[in-house]
């Protein structure tokens, strides 16, 4: 029965993680703060290319390509940097609500008599782990993709602002 109980404490934390993910204010998730800034140990995600996060993570399950609501975490020929700054986001709330959801899913404790929850506990850590190292991966990238298309924005108005002035 504790079986039963934690599998649909798991199936329940996946669905209502959806909404709660999609509730959150986009807005009070900083990218250049702490927990989203890179930490100095990943060197902007090199130590997660080391990892081959580059080659596994096209395999791993998103959410985006199921649910309609949700932002599609793809590049896309001729996204502006305000399409690059969501995607940002989106790799904030994404981490917060997998981590959230190892943090929560600790209550599975609660279920089991004996020590077993520890199993399960670190089976379900483990299978949002890989959702967070690709957040963090992908972040650094997104950053420095966006500065280059605000420098390149940036110098294309000015060359437009000096074209009206001649004129």
């Amino acid at each position: 029965m504790e079986l039963l109980w934690t599998l649909v404490f798991a199936v329940f934390l996946a669905v209502a993680s959806h909404f709660f993910g999609q509730a959150l204010p986009r807005n009070a998730f900083k990218e250049d703060r702490f927990p989203y800034r890179p930490f100095a140990f990943e060197k902007n995600g090199t130590v997660y290319r080391r990892l081959g996060v580059h080659k596994w993570m096209e395999f791993v399950p998103d959410m985006s390509r199921t649910f309609e609501d949700m932002v599609p975490k793809q590049m896309k020929k001729g996204m502006t940097s305000e399409d690059v700054r969501v995607l940002i986001k989106e790799t904030c709330v994404a981490e917060f609500v997998h981590t959230l959801l190892c943090v929560v899913f600790l209550f599975v404790a609660r279920i089991w008599a004996d020590r077993t929850w520890i199993f399960f506990w670190l089976i379900y850590s483990a299978c949002n782990l890989p959702f967070i190292v690709i957040q963090r991966y992908n972040r650094p990238l997104l950053v420095r993709l966006l500065r280059h298309m605000e420098a390149r924005e940036s110098r294309a108005a000015h060359t437009a602002e000096e074209a009206l002035t001649e004129q």
